[in-house]
């Protein structure tokens, strides 16, 4: 059964493909060749996966596969790998600069090239997939239709292009690499991933005891209790989400450069060491984010009475939704991206957004320097959607397990595109390259105008009783109505 829905970009060709035919997913899986469509293997340039419509060619491939003795097996085999290819062919010119094949190291003999088509020896026909859009943009996947025909799966003579690595000063991960340097951050963050994995599939567990909500209170009380600046520090950066929250201030698999949290403040005798509030409630989360409330927030508290983010929450807050509705409007059209990376310049640059200013505390904003605030709302936003999909999928007899499956792809996807260690390269909305060389930019452009007209773009975070309003209908989450927000809702934790 496919998922109830379906997120815009997808971090592997196997989330794809679960999303456009589960059974024939299904059918990749019981042969073990999953692991060829997750990620691509480091001594590949790309990978290209070619996706039959022929019916004839499912059935055949079912039969092979739950024949009763199974002895086709190896024939279903190579019929899947026939459908690899070692490379990266994003366009019909791809494949006239430089020899095609597939894993089965059998050439392709191409006839005839046009602008949305390919056709191979034998009548084959290919397009382009447009519907997929790989996490990141830049991730060296590519899929492709097979509407008439079948590529061999016989034949001698390819070889597939070998990948160069290029040599860092280090034997891995570059001049900063410290493999020991996040081991706790990565032991706490197995943990509470394999207990979310445990109880969201059952909904009573999932109510009562939710790690990453129980997790971030823990950290929150320790900092506001043990350590009043890293406290206020980290304020500005939280979110409604706990899941979203843990891994924004966790930064679990970061290997390379500074953590938005030392490790020499959260471990060691009498440091928090992962310490969790248990049965924690959203009540007692939501209570973080009043020092956003300029009614009700303690001026004596430990927050910057200087920074926008606490004393005029909501000028910032109005002045942010002006710029959002500036940039939806498709005058703009390609050039969104330099607009948007030019007012996270700018508050990386000086503090300010169009002369509203001091936003951050000044910890903030040097925590956040270069390119990572943007990287933290890209996060945010895709976080969110991909949290939410999770949490609309509904299991059934047949699929038992349905959402704790999807949460570990996106766990998968956490590990794999948002490490932290690159922020320029990490961020995959906002690159300009995503709407000039993709197949379907409108589709992209469309993507990245949701994320403007959402309140991640800029993200501030907002006081609960502005949230209460959102959530009663009285006032808009967003420009474009999603259901980003519906992380308020009590029903979810």
């Amino acid at each position: 059964m496919p998922n109830t829905k379906i997120a815009p970009r997808q971090c592997s060709i196997f989330v794809w493909l679960q999303s456009q035919d589960y059974e024939f997913a299904s059918i990749v899986d019981n042969l073990c060749l999953r692991r060829l469509l997750e990620s691509r293997p480091k001594s590949m340039v790309g990978l290209t996966f070619l996706f039959p419509k022929d019916k004839k060619f499912h059935e055949e491939l079912k039969e092979k596969v739950f024949n009763d003795f199974g002895s086709e097996a190896e024939e279903a085999v190579k019929m899947i790998k026939s459908l690899i290819i070692p490379d990266l062919l994003r366009t019909s010119a791809d494949f006239s600069q430089r020899e095609v094949g597939n894993i089965l190291n059998v050439p392709f003999v191409v006839e005839k090239i046009e602008d949305s088509k390919v056709i191979l020896e034998g009548g084959v026909e290919l397009s382009p997939a447009k519907d997929f859009r790989p996490l990141p943009a830049d991730a060296n996947l590519a899929v492709w239709y097979v509407n008439k025909g079948r590529p061999p799966t016989e034949g001698e003579g390819y070889k597939k292009p070998r990948r160069v690595r290029q040599r860092t000063s280090k034997k891995m991960g570059g001049s900063n690499y410290n493999p020991t340097k996040s081991m706790h951050r990565i032991n706490i963050t197995t943990s509470v991933e394999r207990e979310y994995a445990t109880t969201i599939d059952y909904a009573n567990s999932f109510s009562q005891n939710n790690p990453y909500l129980n997790t971030v209170v823990g950290l929150l009380t320790f900092l506001k209790n043990n350590h009043t600046p890293e406290y206020e520090k980290i304020l500005p950066v939280i979110d409604y989400d706990p899941l979203v929250t843990y891994y924004l201030l966790m930064e679990p698999y970061k290997t390379r450069g500074e953590f938005l949290i030392e490790d020499n403040v959260l471990f060691g005798d009498g440091k928090w060491n992962g310490s969790r509030n248990a049965n924690s409630t959203l009540s007692d989360f939501k209570a973080f984010f009043q020092a956003f409330d300029q009614s009700t927030a303690d001026m004596n508290s430990q927050t910057d009475q200087k920074s926008y983010v606490f004393v005029r929450n909501s000028s910032l807050l109005s002045h942010m939704e002006g710029i959002r509705t500036d940039l939806n409007d498709p005058y703009y059209g390609l050039n969104i991206p330099d607009k948007v990376i030019s007012f996270y310049t700018q508050l990386s640059n000086s503090n300010s957004i169009e002369n509203m200013g001091p936003v951050f505390p000044d910890s903030t904003y040097k925590g956040l320097a270069g390119l990572k605030k943007l990287w933290q709302d890209e996060f945010r936003f895709w976080a969110h959607y991909a949290h939410q999909s999770i949490l609309n999928e509904k299991n059934t007899n047949e699929m038992p397990n349905a959402r704790s499956q999807a949460f570990y792809e996106m766990v998968s996807c956490i590990r794999t595109n948002w490490l932290g260690n690159n922020y320029d390269n990490e961020r995959f909305i906002t690159k300009k390259n995503t709407y000039v060389r993709n197949v379907a930019p409108n589709l992209d452009l469309q993507f990245l105008l949701t994320f403007v007209c959402s309140s991640d773009f800029l993200y501030i975070p907002r006081p609960p009783s502005v949230m209460q309003s959102i959530a009663e209908g009285k006032k808009p989450a967003d420009l474009h109505q999603t259901d980003l927000y519906a992380f308020t809702q009590i029903k979810y934790y």
